[in-house]
């Protein structure tokens, strides 16, 4: 246990230092987070050799570092999860609308076509185990998914939160990402190339739903609210409990854990003031240790020698991710009425990445859907196109203050 605690009070020094260079590089953190958590491994793989990697993380070790990666994370999603069903469109519906389907569809149906040209390549190194069903699935939920944690972090950081474009992103980014976790589940589900299992899947998914909804509109009664408001401390420790023990339970009946947690997540009443505290709290505690996840990410690709990139896929994928989302952005905004410099501000938030699909990358590299080099290809994709999203948008704040000087001259 003394080791498990060195190694992550290292990582979350090493993940600190991360954050700082991000913030210096114009960054949002989570990018800097991301790349010392994933190099991490390799790093000490390639400076000391696999011996140095076992005396720093031996099996019994990291077995345990991922257990607290795994708590982590749940207790993270869990707040994002009840930030998500708190939050209201302030905004058009049609503007919704539209900017959902757009930067939803064409992206969804770009993945698929990706995972169709990946498979026509025949390398065995790119493919999983997991049926072509699967893993279509999978490349279109990877290429149309949105980060709302990193999203919601730019757009305070760039005071967009309470603008129309801020409200607008976030909506569809929320109802989208919806989407594509049930259709990520559905794909974990379809990996044996068993429509018994995708049904079992679906099954699963409806129950959770209901329950959530039950209890949800129990936790929300005056009475368990008071007491609540009166027990700040204890109402954190159940939901943290309840996050955590719906995510194994998940994780049991064949769904994901990610699902488990997000489920436990809506069931909390964050619309009641004492809930969305505690919710809060547990939040932070999991956001903590989110970078113990990098971490562990990048030691399952070292562990299974997953061998280099595959750079014609990693192109490939990640300009036509990029074009996709933005362009789709564009185009959903735009429709909705939105002006042209709002509609690329919109184009440029849907195309970040970050965290959210390092997540989907993870689960499908672990159900066997992508090897190791598709997974490189994919994370190479998550963090250019999540790293583009601060230039692009002071490009487009550029050429919009000089429209608007050569307007009034």
């Amino acid at each position: 246990m003394a080791h498990v605690a060195l190694v992550v009070l290292a990582v979350l020094l090493v993940a600190q230092a991360g954050r700082v260079a991000a913030r210096v590089l114009g960054q949002p953190p989570v990018i800097g987070e991301i790349v010392v958590g994933l190099l991490l491994a390799p790093a000490v793989l390639l400076v000391g050799g696999e011996p140095a990697l076992e005396v720093v993380l031996p099996d019994q070790v990291l077995d345990l570092v991922k257990v607290v990666a795994d708590a982590g994370l749940a207790l993270f999603l869990v707040g994002l999860a009840g930030e998500t069903g708190a939050r209201r469109t302030t905004g058009g519906a049609r503007s919704v609308v539209w900017l959902t389907a757009c930067s939803l569809v064409p992206a969804l149906a770009v993945g698929a076509g990706l995972a169709l040209w990946v498979t026509g390549l025949g390398d065995q190194g790119l493919r999983g185990e997991a049926s072509a069903g699967s893993f279509v699935l999978f490349m279109a939920v990877a290429t149309a998914i949105t980060a709302v944690p990193v999203l919601a972090r730019i757009l305070v950081d760039r005071d967009l939160m309470s603008s129309d474009v801020g409200r607008l992103a976030l909506t569809s980014a929320v109802t989208m990402d919806v989407v594509c976790y049930l259709l990520l589940s559905l794909a974990l589900g379809l990996r044996a190339g068993s429509l018994l299992g995708a049904v079992r899947e679906i099954l699963a998914m409806a129950v959770a739903g209901v329950t959530a909804m039950l209890v949800r509109r129990v936790l929300r009664g005056d009475r368990i609210t008071g007491f609540v408001a009166t027990r700040p401390l204890a109402a954190a420790a159940a939901v943290a409990v309840g996050a955590i023990g719906a995510a194994v339970v998940s994780r049991q009946v064949g769904l994901t854990t990610i699902f488990g947690a997000v489920v436990a997540g809506f069931a909390v009443p964050v619309d009641r003031e004492p809930w969305r505290r505690a919710v809060e709290s547990v939040a932070r505690f999991g956001r903590s240790l989110v970078p113990v996840f990098f971490v562990t990410a990048g030691m399952s690709t070292v562990a299974g020698g997953q061998g280099g990139v595959r750079w014609l896929p990693a192109v490939v994928i990640g300009v036509s991710a990029v074009l996709v989302k933005i362009g789709g952005g564009y185009l959903g905004s735009r429709l909705g009425g939105s002006p042209p410099a709002s509609s690329w501000r919109v184009g440029v938030l849907m195309n970040t990445k970050g965290l959210t699909e390092l997540v989907v990358l993870q689960l499908g590299l672990g159900a066997g859907i992508i090897t190791g080099s598709l997974f490189v290809a994919l994370l190479l994709m998550a963090v250019v196109a999540t790293a583009l999203t601060q230039p692009l948008l002071s490009l487009v704040d550029l050429v919009d203050r000089r429209r608007a000087v050569a307007g009034h001259s």
